[in-house]
């Protein structure tokens, strides 16, 4: 496991503290305190806070850190957005941690020398992560540190007109159009296809020395080549457009 030394001044939440807990639980006691307005989950309980005491900030000092205690009560209580707020995103990666297959989405706000443009960038890059998954922002407040604010979009060029083809057509017709058989088409495409020299000429009301004999050999190919490109067509993707409203 790869470890680092923390840079801290005291060894809090082990027994090393013990000597200063009658101390810090005096001055802790003189402290006025008021019920949360924002609901918090303690690191000491795993639960949330109901109220603060001197007493609870003895334990805080001295006590283990729950700290996946503390997130799996969030996720638990139907939380999937985390946003850190403190230096640098090592809580955003222990939470990523306990909440293993989870569907939640976790984000840092100070991440500075990592970010482009700095903390601001940092945290800019974090609250729009979670605005992408749907939290509520408030955009103005963001920016009002920079002296931002909203304007209008310059609208498209093609604002208001429609692109959407009508129809695909295949051979004159739109794909899917159906058209009752003429036995006279019918009789004629027969005719070339067979190459019936005579059926040909009858059906155009020619004589077939009328110079049939030398249309009909490339009007047969052309035929069959239009059939068989057919074939080949009806077996590949097709390409087709839908209009969403």
């Amino acid at each position: 496991r790869r470890v680092k030394r923390l840079t801290v001044s005291h060894a809090f939440h082990s027994v090393l503290m013990e000597p200063m807990l009658a101390e810090f639980g005096e001055v802790a006691g003189q402290v006025e305190y008021r019920r949360p307005r924002v609901p918090i989950v303690s690191n000491v309980t795993g639960e949330p806070v109901e109220e603060y005491t001197g007493e609870y900030w003895v334990r805080h000092v001295r006590e283990a850190v729950r700290f996946a205690d503390g997130v799996a009560t969030l996720h638990g209580l139907g939380v999937t957005k985390f946003l850190e707020i403190g230096p640098e995103g090592v809580l955003t990666a222990l939470a990523q941690q306990c909440l293993p297959g989870a569907s939640a989405v976790l984000a840092a706000t100070l991440r500075g020398k990592r970010v482009k443009h700095g903390e601001p960038g940092a945290l800019l890059r974090g609250v729009a992560k979670v605005y992408t998954h749907g939290v509520d922002v408030d955009w103005r407040a963001v920016y009002a540190p920079w002296g931002g604010g909203q304007v209008e979009l310059p609208t498209y060029a093609f604002q208001r007109q429609r692109y959407w083809m009508d129809a695909v057509v295949l051979g004159g017709l739109p794909a899917g159009d159906a058209r009752p058989a003429d036995e006279t088409e019918t009789r004629f495409w027969e005719a070339v296809e067979s190459e019936d020299l005579n059926t040909l000429a009858e059906t155009l009301r020619l004589a077939p020395e009328d110079g049939l004999d030398n249309v009909l050999p490339a009007l047969s190919a052309w035929r069959k080549d239009r059939r068989e490109r057919s074939v080949l067509d009806s077996w590949r993707y097709q390409v087709s457009w839908t209009p969403l409203e």
